[in-house]
């Protein structure tokens, strides 16, 4: 049953999605020509499809890219699909842990000229099935992207990488089947880019620095099942962006709050056992403030959170340093 709380951020959400930007997504297969049977080309049958595919590219651009689905304009796809092309030839696209991030001119304009699309692109390595019950090895190429290249995705890069691993990946083990997802794939935007905003609705200024020093202590957080699936989303998102704030941390792994709803007061509770620093204390506030001054400010309240990253990266080398 929906909660009063929930509800009241879904009409929220519907308010404010007219001053995002134009976003997209397209996701891609890409695999080699196996045309060619040279000797080079059997030497690397025990080598991955990547390392193949890198090579076979850099020599004679024998691979095929094959979008799967994507709610680009079909003009602007490909431009799209023709600037992955050249990193594949190029051999920069690559399975890793993290996505990457380019500028793209894919032919959108403004005021009649042309601008930049800043694109984050996620390669995973697939095992699929076909209809003979054989097991397929695909290369997917998942892309977000928006219009305007002063939206600076990077910034939530870990989000992104996230949010493909636990919500994206298990929904292309049957490629025939990747046309029923695309409703989760269009949201990507709203997910990932603007879940500060919503956590601002539902914390106040102690709750939300009760959930700072958690996360940037790396310490486990504890969620009572009263929280919705769409709230524990959005703070794992909150957490995993913090949670390598320091590179050592002697309370890692302690469960150390537990999160719940208050159904009345339509606002979330977080038992947390230890007192809360000004540090924390200080980047909530920062984040309710800005929250307060502008409406379109998804990308500057992230940008505070990478700044308080580095304050206390930098207090942490420090006190180090001292020692």
């Amino acid at each position: 049953m929906e909660t009063v709380l929930e509800s009241k951020l879904v009409d929220n959400l519907s308010s404010i999605q007219d001053s995002y930007p134009l976003n997209f997504f397209s996701i891609y297969s890409f695999k080699q020509n196996k045309s060619n049977n040279s000797s080079q080309d059997n030497k690397s049958n025990n080598s991955s499809v990547l390392q193949y595919l890198e090579r076979d590219a850099n020599l004679n651009k024998d691979f095929s890219l094959t979008c799967l689905i994507s709610n680009v304009p079909e003009n602007n796809e490909g431009y799209l699909r023709e600037n992955l092309a050249k990193r594949i030839e190029r051999g920069t696209v690559c399975v890793s842990d993290s996505g990457n991030i380019s500028n793209f001119k894919l032919g959108f304009k403004k005021e009649n000229d042309e601008i930049e699309s800043i694109c984050y692109y996620y390669v995973h390595r697939a095992i699929t099935n076909n209809n003979n019950n054989n097991n397929n090895e695909n290369e997917i190429i998942i892309c977000f992207l928006v219009d305007d290249s002063n939206y600076n995705l990077d910034l939530y890069r870990n989000e992104l990488d996230f949010y493909v691993k636990e919500c994206l990946i298990e929904n292309l083990e049957d490629l025939s089947k990747v046309e029923e997802f695309r409703e989760s794939f269009q949201k990507w935007y709203e997910i990932v880019c603007n879940y500060l905003k919503r956590i601002l609705e539902y914390t106040n200024e102690k709750t939300l620095g009760s959930l700072l020093e958690n996360a940037f202590s790396s310490n486990q957080v504890l969620f009572d099942d009263s929280l919705s699936k769409e709230i524990k989303f959005d703070l794992k998102l909150l957490i995993n962006s913090l949670k390598y704030s320091l590179e050592t941390n002697n309370n890692s792994g302690i469960i150390s709050s537990k999160i719940s709803l208050d159904k009345e007061k339509n606002s979330l509770i977080i038992e947390y056992d230890q007192n809360l620093s000004e540090f924390a204390l200080e980047c909530s506030i920062c984040l309710r403030n800005e929250n307060k001054a502008d409406v379109e400010n998804d990308f500057n309240l992230k940008q505070i959170i990478e700044n308080f990253k580095l304050k206390v990266k930098f207090l942490y080398d420090y006190k180090i340093f001292l020692n």
